[in-house]
């Protein structure tokens, strides 16, 4: 119940702040469910399908060009220059 209040209250600003109503529905946690099999560690295991390609890897440039002192360089070690461009 806290959460949500504070994040009510997020909202309330950012609201103020960009002038606009966000459409953000906060919920209750209920229970947390797993993904499916499938999906689990999905980048991982198919780090060259167009998913991550097109979605991961960007991200991941950026994590990597602001903030490589953070990063676990080992669990990227499949990923070179070409893959980031």
């Amino acid at each position: 119940e806290e959460q949500k209040i504070k994040t009510a209250q997020i909202l309330h600003d950012l609201d103020k702040e960009h002038y606009g109503k966000l459409i953000t529905l906060v919920l209750n946690f209920s229970e947390f469910k797993a993904s499916v099999e499938a999906f689990t560690n999905y980048y991982y295991s198919n780090p060259q399908k167009p998913f991550c390609e097109t979605f991961i890897n960007p991200k991941l440039k950026i994590l990597l060009e602001n903030f490589t002192d953070a990063v676990n360089h080992e669990k990227l070690s499949h990923l070179n220059s070409e893959t980031l461009v």
